[in-house]
């Protein structure tokens, strides 16, 4: 059974960390034989302090992860903060992941829910209520 790992830089700071970050997942790819998902965040907008580097923001992010998906063959995971993200990522994500404290929003959840796999919440004490919420309104991209 081929084993999936997700792993990057918790936010996206420069294009030279993306670049180290994914040149080394390929590496251990190669010799693992896993499935590795590479994972960063456009906007940590959960930051405890207003001044702190919340990352480059959607478009610039977006085009980002979209050079480190073309350049290196990884899949790539991002998180969305609104329901209107969804449809922009989508179109380079492979999979969307909704942060732990938006994951009882329901309209966030049904929007993740049409596009590319299933939402990934950051916790599990969380993904019942959001997979729950959504099949009831019918959304079929979310995991059951």
């Amino acid at each position: 059974m081929k084993h999936t790992i997700i792993a990057g830089p918790c936010v996206i700071e420069s294009a030279e960390l993306l670049d180290t970050v994914a040149a080394e997942l390929v590496r251990i790819n190669s010799r693992l034989g896993t499935d590795i998902i590479f994972k960063a965040s456009f906007d940590k907008a959960n930051r405890t302090s207003v001044s702190s580097f919340r990352g480059p923001g959607l478009e610039r992010g977006m085009q980002m992860l979209a050079d480190i998906k073309s350049r290196y063959g990884l899949r790539i995971l991002t998180d969305i903060h609104e329901s209107w993200q969804a449809q922009p990522v989508a179109e380079v994500a492979d999979v969307l992941q909704i942060p732990a404290f938006l994951c009882r929003q329901t309209d966030q959840d049904g929007a993740d829910g049409e596009h590319k796999e299933s939402p990934v919440p950051e916790r599990r004490r969380h993904a019942l209520p959001c997979r729950e919420s959504a099949r009831r309104r019918g959304h079929r991209g979310v995991a059951h």
